[in-house]
């Protein structure tokens, strides 16, 4: 194998090859031995080394776009960490267990962990001011008035002006919010259904102890459900002219007692019958105390129900004299 020299760095070549194994500038092919008819020509520098880069340009292309794919990826990544660290401060990582030891008194041993509190509280503040505060604006944005008043409300015994003003403002939009919920539910409450009335109003004197109006209505749908509870379940009617009363008088007094014979039965339905007539002319004055006691003794008939009756009003009386 005939050996020639590279034009361009001078290492050895096999006249054979198309480019220099050493630096890779491409090799004019030498004519065979004895045709010395056919001169040589060599290749101008110049156009040996633009054609070198013409080959290895667009391997460097391919490691550009390689690099500037690897840099977006890079970024997209920082600003998802970014975001995370922005509403993320207060995390599960941050949560501490409190024990409480035996040999130390509970109330300062409270104390000590409300000071724990407030210092991480603290802590979490200095470090993180913007996130914790950008949060809460973007939730009371959003209508989450009650999470925004929470997260506000964490840091309130740490005195900060600015935390204290979005707490109170997450408060109000709550409130005023849930103020308007609970008046739309009460206007498709009846105005009899006294519970259902004095539990909505329960919710907005809550929510607006300086409300009047509120409170008034509160105490007022809760009397009536004590008076409606109070009320008496007898009826007025004479019992005479009611045989579905008597017939219940019977039936419980035989059920209650028939197995010591009719005898006892009959006396237990004239006792029962005799009391409701007496139940019946009571004042109205009594009828609360003849509801709370029929309530409590009807399933053992009318004449307890009478005995309690007459024993809460004599007990009634007698404290109006003390």
């Amino acid at each position: 194998m005939s050996l020639m020299k590279c034009s361009e760095c001078g290492h050895d070549v096999s006249t054979k090859a198309v480019m220099c194994p050493n630096c890779g500038a491409p090799q004019e092919k030498q004519p065979a031995r004895g045709r010395s008819d056919d001169p040589v020509i060599p290749t101008p520098p110049s156009e040996k080394f633009v054609d070198f880069e013409a080959r290895t340009a667009p391997e460097k292309k391919n490691v550009a776009g390689k690099q500037y794919s690897l840099g977006k990826l890079f970024g997209f990544f920082l600003f998802g960490w970014a975001i995370y660290t922005l509403f993320t401060y207060d995390d599960s990582s941050t949560s501490t267990t409190y024990r409480l030891d035996p040999d130390i008194s509970p109330q300062k041993q409270i104390d000590a962990i409300r000071a724990d509190m407030r210092a991480r509280n603290k802590a979490m503040l200095e470090r993180n001011r913007a996130g914790i505060t950008s949060e809460i604006k973007y939730l009371i944005a959003n209508g989450e008035y009650s999470t925004a008043y929470r997260r506000a409300a964490r840091f309130s015994k740490l005195n900060d002006d600015e935390l204290k003003a979005l707490e109170s403002e997450a408060w109000e939009k709550h409130r005023r919010k849930q103020e308007k919920l609970l008046l739309a539910k009460l206007k498709h409450i009846p105005a009899s259904e006294f519970k259902a009335n004095a539990d909505e109003y329960a919710k907005l004197a809550e929510l607006f102890p300086e409300n009047e109006r509120y409170k008034k209505k509160l105490y007022y749908y809760r009397w009536k459900l004590r008076e409606q509870n109070n009320k008496a379940s007898v009826s007025t009617t004479n019992v005479n002219a009611k045989g579905d009363v008597k017939q219940e008088i019977i039936q419980r007094c035989q059920s209650q007692i028939g197995s010591y014979g009719s005898a006892i039965v009959k006396s237990c339905v004239d006792q029962d019958i005799e009391a409701l007539v007496a139940l019946n002319k009571y004042p109205d004055t009594y009828r609360s105390i003849i509801g709370r006691c029929y309530n409590q003794m009807k399933e053992y008939g009318y004449a307890q129900v009478k005995a309690c009756a007459d024993h809460d009003i004599e007990a009634e009386k007698a404290l109006g004299n003390y």
